[in-house]
């Protein structure tokens, strides 16, 4: 898949800083539940497609490549801290609340505004309203896009060891474009990883409703560990999370996340800005 990405020290929580320091509109893309591979696959795509608009920016530091996710890496905790800038845990209101401080507290232009959009709003507006927020880089200095079908189909019973193209991320094409045409620079990130379905294990006989992690009420057993502190975000702040990636605790899926392997909790950073001779269409 590509060795792009790398791990580095950077948590995920302190990349909405990265972005906001930056002077120029940003339109930040967060695929739920992409992991590093997937990442490689599509960010190679998006070089090579789009008729060549965008180039990767790199970094001068790896450590800006790839970031961590708090634990246990799912949706609850590592998205709602990633849009934050800090350790957070809620859903899409307290997403949308802790993106509004932590932008607030760093746009040097207090008139300047973000943008967060989740699924419904996209799917309810992306030809027209949605295209109208991405271009208007003076009131909506951030823009936000969560995009969940790669996590969406972790759900599913079929396989998706698959290689995945820019066009199968539903809204993703027409979000690049509409970014390319005001020349905003796309940050390209994840909230959590995933193991894929390897048909080689039952269910684990201990778990708690989650497929990759449970509360502590018994020690951890061959496959597991037992993790606590301020990163851990579940009520008791300790849990034992998943390493053995065959490992499981629900009925089985394509796919799960919520442990500690790495394709989990490394969490695919990249920063694409714009070619500046190229033409742009304004059509979507």
């Amino acid at each position: 898949a590509g060795m792009r990405h790398w791990p580095g020290r950077r948590a995920a929580v302190s990349a909405i800083e990265s972005v906001l320091a930056d002077p120029r509109p940003v339109l930040m893309i967060v695929l739920d539940g992409m992991s590093v591979p997937a990442a490689n696959v599509l960010v190679d795509n998006i070089l090579g497609d789009l008729n060549g608009q965008w180039q990767e920016a790199v970094p001068g530091s790896e450590e800006l490549s790839t970031a961590l996710s708090v634990l246990p890496s799912v949706t609850t905790f590592s998205r709602t801290s990633l849009l934050s800038g800090r350790l957070a845990t809620g859903g899409q209101a307290e997403e949308r609340a802790g993106l509004r401080s932590r932008a607030s507290s760093h746009l040097k232009n207090r008139s300047a505004g973000t943008v967060l959009l989740h699924k419904a709003d996209l799917d309810a507006g992306i030809v027209d309203q949605v295209r109208a927020q991405v271009e208007d880089t003076e009131r909506n200095k951030l823009v936000v896009a969560v995009l969940n079908t790669i996590d969406d189909a972790l759900d599913k019973s079929d396989p998706i060891e698959r290689v995945w193209d820019v066009r199968d991320i539903t809204h993703l094409h027409p979000l690049l474009r509409a970014a390319a045409v005001v020349g905003r620079t796309v940050v390209f990130v994840s909230d959590h990883g995933h193991v894929l379905e390897r048909h080689e294990t039952a269910p684990a006989p201990n778990g708690t409703g989650a497929a990759r992690w449970r509360e502590p009420l018994s020690p951890p057993t061959p496959g597991e560990v037992l993790v606590a502190g301020s990163r851990v975000r579940n009520d008791s702040g300790e849990a034992v999370l998943a390493v053995d990636e065959g490992l499981r605790y629900t009925a089985r899926k394509a796919g799960y996340h919520g442990g500690l392997s790495l394709s989990e909790v490394a969490i695919p950073l990249t920063i694409l800005s714009r070619m500046e001779e190229v033409q742009v269409s304004n059509e979507m």
